[in-house]
């Protein structure tokens, strides 16, 4: 067996969504000092690789903490679509339903599908939220209308960046569909069924949550 980690380390440099916060990370107190080292952190539940709860974006959603632990494990598959955009020539950055043939025989299989856009090559850099590959409103769709825990990329957001209305959000969310955000690393994902994990803090109300996300092989 094998792990492979999905996961952007945060501090506080990393990106955010336009408009948020960044995060802060403190030494409240330094080994030297009184033995021990600890640190405080102000962030924001959507910072770095996280988890979206419909309750962020569907008014009277459920929190993170309303679903049983097994809603955030599974069956995963990763979809490569890199080629499309680091190949020599970029394409539209519209992903369409047509970009997610590989799925069409094996989805209602799968728990979870991590859809791999090479963009967190970006990370750290202004490009990373310039511009984002997204979902068409008929890939969405045909995502939402499977059975899946959840729907994970590696962009700052499943939607566009200028969306004002953030429509695959709703499509997903409020079929109790979880969105993670800004994974790494998932050109190392195997190519067959692997288990995925996404575990979020566990605290009450959550609107979503840094998370640890990783591949089990």
């Amino acid at each position: 067996m094998s792990l492979i980690d999905f996961t952007h380390r945060i501090d506080n440099n990393i990106p955010v969504f336009p408009g948020d916060n960044p995060p802060e990370l403190i030494p409240v107190v330094l080994e030297g000092e009184n033995g021990y080292r600890e640190t405080s952190f102000r962030i924001t539940s959507h910072t770095g690789t996280h988890i979206d709860a419909p309750s962020h974006m569907i008014p009277g959603g459920k929190m993170l903490d309303d679903f049983p632990i097994d809603k955030f494990t599974g069956p995963g598959i990763t979809v490569d679509l890199s080629g499309k955009w680091f190949s020599g020539v970029r394409g539209s950055l519209e992903i369409t339903k047509d970009d997610l043939a590989p799925l069409f025989s094996r989805i209602d299989n799968i728990d979870f599908v991590l859809i791999h856009t090479g963009w967190s090559n970006y990370w750290g850099k202004s490009e990373y939220t310039d511009e984002i590959p997204y979902l068409s409103a008929e890939a969405a769709l045909f995502l939402a209308e499977h059975r899946l825990k959840g729907v994970g990329i590696d962009t700052i957001s499943i939607d566009r960046i200028d969306s004002p209305v953030f429509s695959n959000h709703a499509v997903f969310l409020s079929r109790d569909i979880i969105v993670i955000e800004n994974l790494t690393n998932l050109d190392k994902a195997p190519d067959e069924l692997f288990t995925f994990f996404c575990m979020p803090l566990y605290y009450k109300d959550a609107d979503g949550s840094p998370t640890r996300a990783f591949g089990l092989n």
